[in-house]
């Protein structure tokens, strides 16, 4: 006789196997798996009993007073993959090399953009002092910061002429912003396809790269700060000097890449049946959805503004989709504000959905080209609530009953913690000669606003599939009767 279990030689008599202990009489085979069940034996000498037995018929010990044990053990056939998964691990230097790959393709992408850029800047800051338009003002490690919505400090100074330019900026822009969102969200579905098991593995793999990202940031914020010396036609010396902050740029590139690299993962572990990583992943495709629509809505309905822009030089794509930002936190209800200092003129101009557009102190041509830009953001934000109806409709009202509200609370703080972060993203501002402007919104009341509309839309939405089906059911109910 052999073990079924080890393949052990075993006696004629034996009950159980000496290599594993498996029982070795009335072994059942169910799919993958051996199940021992019902076997009485003693308690002393492990010999098996009948059901009725009040001796052991081996070492004639009484089994009165003596509970009789019933082994019932599932013993897993694939019990050896399974531990070998539940340690599965991702190596450490994959946790390295991984956002390291990132933060170079991220590089090639800002050195091909950079050319052009530079040619840009370079006319039209240099050419009133008199500079060679090949100087390259700005390199591919400003682009980089530009992704990742890092404020600079440019201060371009001229000795003999005792003339001084300073830019200072903050936020950036939204389609910038997209080209490292990708390559991280990209990066997360890759770290996710490991497979691992336990939420703190999970955590590990994301919060490690996104903190070697953050540093990789960090240090090329250092090379990107600069200062430079020309000599411009009239052998005036000009100092160009730029500068970056390590920790403003290392905590910009973090938040990005955890957000990102969870959004990467969260894709490939909820096809798994993760329920939390599944709902934030929900809640960011239906947020990206809400706002690609906007933008496309920013786009189609500003054609003035196209043409205006391009007589500027000035990209009418890049401008676009930050007004599409600011149309999507005006779709959530949230007050888009500007503060505007122009050649000592300050005005404090805002526009909301309800209240419309706000200028102080009021100045009717202001307010009329607001007015014709913001336009067409007045019914939007119909689709937000369209958009998380329709979640809590198709997929929020087949959860189970318990998890049910548990699943409708993180959708909605995911959706508004997403929302918060694309408005501190693109809060954009900008301080140059007698001009200063700052565009953007309040991120914690966008957060709580965008929250609510996600939540109540959500639960509306799986109220309206319950009392759907409840009609139904009662429909049916009665043609049956």
């Amino acid at each position: 006789m052999y073990c079924k279990q080890c393949g052990t030689k075993a006696h004629s008599h034996a009950v159980y196997c000496a290599n594993d202990g498996v029982e070795l009489r009335n072994i059942k085979e169910d799919g993958a798996s051996l199940t021992q069940s019902g076997a009485n034996f003693c308690s002393f000498c492990s010999q098996g009993l009948g059901n009725d037995a009040n001796y052991c018929t081996s070492c004639g010990r009484t089994t009165e007073g003596r509970e009789t044990q019933k082994k019932s053990e599932q013993v897993n056939v694939t019990a050896e993959p399974v531990n070998v998964r539940q340690q599965a691990t991702i190596p450490f230097i994959k946790l390295i090399l991984y956002p390291i790959a990132g933060m170079f393709i991220v590089m090639v992408v800002a050195s091909m953009m950079a050319g052009r850029v530079n040619s840009f800047i370079s006319y039209e800051i240099f050419e009133g002092f008199g500079l060679e338009r090949s100087i390259e003002l700005i390199t591919l490690s400003d682009i980089v910061m530009l992704f990742h919505s890092i404020g600079a400090t440019l201060n371009i100074t001229s000795v003999e002429e005792l003339e001084r330019i300073s830019l200072v900026s903050q936020g950036g822009f939204l389609l910038l912003l997209l080209i490292p969102a990708t390559i991280l969200s990209i990066l997360g579905m890759i770290v996710g396809k490991e497979k691992l098991p336990s939420l703190k593995q999970k955590a590990i793999s994301i919060f490690i790269p996104a903190f070697i990202y953050a540093l990789a940031a960090g240090v090329i914020s250092i090379f990107a700060s600069k200062q430079l010396t020309f000599m411009d036609d009239w052998y005036d010396e000009i100092t160009v000097a730029s500068e970056y902050g390590f920790l403003n740029a290392s905590f910009h590139a973090f938040v990005i890449s955890a957000v990102c690299i969870t959004i990467g993962v969260a894709i490939t572990e909820s096809l798994r049946g993760s329920t939390f990583l599944h709902t934030f992943k929900r809640a960011a495709i239906y947020s990206l959805i809400c706002l690609v629509a906007v933008t496309v809505v920013a786009g189609v309905s500003n054609d003035q503004l196209k043409e205006d822009l391009k007589d500027s030089g000035i990209s009418h794509h890049l401008v676009t989709t930050q007004l599409g930002a600011y149309y999507w936190n005006i779709s959530q209800l949230s007050t888009v504000k500007m503060d505007a200092d122009m050649d000592y003129r300050p005005y404090t101009i805002s526009h909301s959905a309800f209240g419309g557009t706000t200028v102080s102190p009021f100045d009717f041509e202001v307010k009329k080209e607001v007015d014709e830009v913001m336009d067409a953001s007045k019914f939007l934000f119909i689709l937000p609530i369209l958009i998380h109806t329709f979640a809590g409709y198709s997929w929020i009202a087949k959860q189970a009953a318990s998890p049910r509200m548990r699943i409708l609370v993180f959708y909605a703080l995911s959706a508004g913690f997403l929302h918060a972060m694309i408005i501190w993203l693109t809060t954009f501002s900008f301080d140059v000669w007698y001009t200063s402007i700052t565009v953007g919104s309040n991120w914690l009341i966008g957060f709580l606003l965008s929250s609510v509309i996600a939540g109540v839309s959500a639960w509306g939405g799986s109220l309206i599939r319950k009392n759907t089906h409840r009609l139904s059911s009662a429909d049916s109910y009665s043609k049956a009767a």
